[in-house]
């Protein structure tokens, strides 16, 4: 193998690495205000041993909240525009960090690590606290990690109207194969069936559900299309659909087509 060759294969290497690893920011460089939006901060605690940090954007005259669950990537106020984007459709929003990014709990992230079952429990903590402080009627938004991480706290309250899941990984066991192909040094957690998409989407959402609106994009190095359409059929729920944004090569596709993301997200979320 020429020199050339080994420095290309490393160079790989480091971008397939830095694209997948959790990069966790402590400080905020952008806060809502910055973006023109009205906004309550507080934390959610569980006890004297996790901190949790919110913040609270509220749409005037919404009754549904949009819960954003990000991809690991530096903190909630890095995604901002995301949360703009919902208030102006007329929807109230959450932002929350997982612990060991932004203002909540300090906790060892391995950027090795892929995800944390932790994160699965932080979400879990937001959704209680917010059907108390909030109410009930929720929608749960993520992209990349925070896609598979909405999508299972779907199966656990009643209080969730639907789900707006951005190229989530689909199985531990796929991660592998594409981390493999891909040269990423990533490991991916022995969670087991009860935190991989391709299991638990066939178990029964609450009556209360109204729908699961899968985004996916076509050139997603963890998540095929094949991927994809078997987690759609696999999902045991009658009204889902798939939007497929091509030549998206991100693990998320907002950057893409904001426009047409939009409309998509708006369409579902609006006839919740």
């Amino acid at each position: 193998m020429t020199r050339k060759s080994q420095l290309l294969i490393l160079l790989f290497t480091c971008l397939s690495f830095s694209m997948f690893a959790l990069s966790p920011a402590a400080e905020y460089s952008v806060l809502p205000k910055d973006m023109g939006l009205k906004y309550e901060s507080y934390k959610v605690n569980d006890g004297d041993k996790l901190s949790i940090n919110c913040w609270y954007m509220p749409a005037p005259g919404s009754y549904k909240i949009v819960i954003i669950s990000h991809d690991g990537t530096r903190n909630m106020g890095a995604h901002l525009e995301r949360a703009k984007l919902f208030v102006e459709l007329g929807f109230s929003v959450l932002t929350y960090d997982y612990r060991g990014f932004g203002g909540s709990s300090t906790f060892p992230i391995d950027p090795y690590e892929f995800i944390y079952k932790e994160f699965f429990d932080d979400l879990n903590l937001v959704i209680k606290d917010s059907e108390k402080r909030h109410g009930k009627d929720l929608v749960l938004y993520g992209w990349g990690l925070g896609a598979s991480i909405s999508l299972h706290q779907s199966y656990l309250h009643s209080s969730i109207l639907g789900t707006i899941a951005d190229d989530p990984y689909v199985s531990f066991a796929k991660l592998d194969q594409k981390f493999t192909a891909i040269n990423a040094a990533m490991n991916t957690p022995d969670l087991g069936s009860p935190y991989e998409p391709y299991y638990f989407v066939k178990k029964d959402l609450s009556d209360d559900f109204r729908g699961i609106l899968y985004l996916h994009g076509s050139n997603n190095l963890l998540v095929s299309d094949s991927d994809m359409n078997e987690l759609f059929e696999r999902t045991k729920y009658e009204f889902k659909s798939i939007h497929v944004f091509k030549k998206s090569a991100r693990a998320d596709n907002f950057t893409l087509n904001k426009h047409e993301y939009s409309r998509q997200v708006y369409a579902f979320a609006l006839n919740l």
